[in-house]
């Protein structure tokens, strides 16, 4: 991990190496806040901390997914990046 780190070319990407970890610590957040959310909805009224409580799963789902389809999308992007460099490289040695 280090020498991926200290690659001044770039041609490693540390990136996917990460996204579990990106992911479960947004995972986490997103748990927390919901949380906080649904908890907080009680201080101003009742009626508001019934609804918190209740959109408070819908919202961690709606951030869950949201994280996902982010992560995804970003790794979709670094595979494309070394999959061009690989036709690079063949195209080259040819």
């Amino acid at each position: 991990m280090f020498s991926i780190l200290t690659d001044l070319s770039f041609r490693r990407f540390v990136t996917p190496r990460l996204v579990r970890l990106i992911y479960f610590i947004s995972l986490i957040g997103a748990a927390l806040s919901a949380f906080a959310w649904m908890l907080s909805g009680f201080k101003t009224s009742v009626f508001y901390g019934i609804f918190t409580f209740a959109s408070g799963p819908l919202a961690f789902f709606i951030y869950m997914l949201t994280a996902r389809v982010v992560l995804e999308f970003m790794l979709a992007v670094f595979r494309i990046a070394e999959n061009t460099e690989r036709l690079r490289e063949k195209h080259e040695n040819r």
